[in-house]
């Protein structure tokens, strides 16, 4: 007897579906949900493309219409890949962004180069040195703190999403 596939079937299956690295939320016990304050979000996106930025950055301002939280990415990527068009698709709907070097990449663009292309398009870039640095001048930039040294109490601070993406060597990171 041959089974029948339904539509319904096909749906309940999509919805079950896990894309590791795709707007994956990163498990409030991690070390780095840690460092940011009550109601942050992160997320780990492997997305290396423009089409792939759009499909993040659609997802952020739909979510910052539901919350008002404000919305920043932290990229790395492989050397030589298109930084100005993949960061040009977040120009309005995120804060800013803050580049450090994919270090797991076999050819790690430098967080120099992709900052450039940033503020070239007029997105607000900044380099940080590890993903922890990231998340802690996202907090200092969000809360008006001139020195993210200085950040003591984060339960004070107000929370922050963030997407870290640009290669799914970044995941291995975490």
């Amino acid at each position: 007897m041959q089974k029948r596939i339904t539509i319904e079937s096909i749906a309940k299956g999509l919805k079950s579906v896990k894309w590791r690295y795709r707007l994956e939320k990163v498990d409030e016990n991690h070390k780095l949900m840690k460092l940011l304050p009550k109601n942050s979000i992160l997320y780990i996106d492997g997305a290396h493309n423009p089409h792939g930025a759009k499909a993040i950055s659609d997802f952020l301002s739909l979510e910052q219409q539901k919350d008002n939280i404000s919305n920043y990415i932290i990229n790395g990527r492989t050397k030589d890949t298109d930084s100005r068009s993949f960061l040009w698709q977040f120009l309005n709907n995120i804060k800013m962004a803050v580049a450090i070097r994919s270090t797991m990449e076999a050819i790690p663009e430098s967080p120099e180069i992709i900052a450039k292309a940033g503020n070239e398009i007029g997105l607000k870039t900044l380099v940080a040195k590890s993903l922890e640095d990231a998340i802690k001048l996202i907090l200092a930039f969000e809360n008006n703190i001139l020195e993210y040294s200085s950040i003591e109490n984060i339960d004070n601070l107000k929370p922050v999403r963030i997407v870290i993406c640009g290669s799914f060597y970044l995941a291995k990171l975490l």
